[in-house]
């Protein structure tokens, strides 16, 4: 795994992601399972309050990866906010694909807005084992930490990565892709 970034300009900067090989195992630190679950009940919780319960979710920088990017990115609305273009680079896959960081709290407020259509009456659980190697195939770090979370919902099943703030003491999302959409979404 490498992280590479470009500077193309002053103002913008390309993130390119090599994620590991689809034949490494997962490598996943585990979390207290009481814990896990304290969060995925408050995670739930604040699915189904809707509104600015689930942007409370997201801090100043998060990932979204590129199916979900891919969706979301014609309609999302880019104007005076920091978006950094992330590219996913897979050895076993042909063609690398794009997604993005987004950097300051009304960048990460819009991107909690664009996805929550998609979240609506989801239940939040654990990632399967299948889901779990579909994230490691685009994953560009060593080890995945957790919690992992998966929102299904009728709309679509949106991977949920959560990263622990010292300074803050609380959770946030760090990074969110979709596995799947709905015909109708």
């Amino acid at each position: 795994m490498t992280l590479r970034l470009h500077v193309f300009s002053s103002f913008a900067v390309f993130v390119s992601l090599q994620c590991a090989t689809t034949d490494a195992a997962p490598k996943i630190k585990k979390m207290d399972s009481a814990k896990r679950e304290s969060v995925r009940i408050a995670l739930q919780n604040d699915l189904a309050k809707g509104g600015d319960a689930w942007s409370s979710w997201f801090g100043p920088v998060s990932i979204c990866a590129p199916q979900l990017w891919a969706r979301i990115s014609p309609t999302l609305d880019k104007k005076g906010i920091e978006i950094i273009p992330t590219h996913f680079t897979n050895p076993d896959e042909p063609a690398s694909k794009d997604g993005a960081a987004f950097k300051g709290f009304e960048a990460n407020r819009r991107l909690a807005r664009q996805v929550a259509p998609l979240l609506t009456a989801g239940k939040v659980r654990l990632p399967t084992e299948a889901e779990i190697r579909a994230y490691w195939r685009i994953f560009p770090f060593a080890e995945i930490e957790e919690p992992v979370f998966v929102v299904s919902s009728a709309r679509a099943d949106v991977l949920v990565h959560l990263q622990w703030d010292k300074g803050k003491q609380r959770y946030f999302v760090f990074l969110v892709e979709a596995f799947r959409f709905s015909k109708s979404t």
